[in-house]
């Protein structure tokens, strides 16, 4: 073949052939397929994250609650204590659990623990913690 008939024939070939479509399409997917693992456990974390803060907030919530009764007195503080159950966008129910002291061990004119744990009610898994110091003055003689 001379030179002649080869500039002639590619000057013909106009555009792209059936084949190199395919070729192309198919890389193009080859890509994409590599980024749907890392598309899923971005989203699986992504959901994690949110039942986690969900937790934090109702942590937060319970406990500043708490502050904001200031109980004086050991009966008062009995009040506080207990569990909720509130489920997040994800269709996870969170427990929410407050234990105070009992009253046999509870000493008024001083600091108490209040403890709040949100866990995954499915398998108790923590979630969110909290722990607060509340004073009871107790009652004036």
């Amino acid at each position: 073949m001379s030179i002649e008939r080869i500039a002639s024939r590619l000057r013909d070939e106009r555009g792209l052939g059936l084949i190199e479509i395919v070729i192309s399409m198919f890389l193009i997917s080859l890509i994409a397929i590599s980024f749907i693992p890392v598309l899923i456990s971005g989203l699986r974390a992504s959901e994690a994250n949110s039942t986690i803060a969900t937790a934090t907030r109702l942590v937060a919530q319970v406990t500043d609650r708490a502050l904001a009764q200031a109980p004086d007195t050991c009966a008062a503080l009995q009040i506080l204590g207990g569990t909720t159950t509130e489920v997040d966008a994800q269709g996870v129910t969170i427990e929410v659990v407050t234990t105070v002291p009992d009253l046999a061990t509870c000493v008024e004119r001083s600091t108490s623990l209040v403890r709040v744990i949100a866990r995954d009610a499915a398998d108790d898994s923590v979630l969110a913690e909290s722990r607060t110091l509340l004073f009871l003055p107790g009652t004036s003689p």
